[in-house]
């Protein structure tokens, strides 16, 4: 149980980081997609 519980702690960082970027850095993603 403790190990499910670290994967999804380290989800919801993963998921504040993305967003983060996706708030700072929206054009600089479109530019390494494109």
């Amino acid at each position: 149980m403790e190990l499910l519980y670290q994967l999804s702690y380290i989800g919801l960082l993963f998921d504040k980081v993305i967003y983060k970027i996706l708030l700072f850095e929206p054009d600089g993603l479109r530019a390494s997609k494109a």
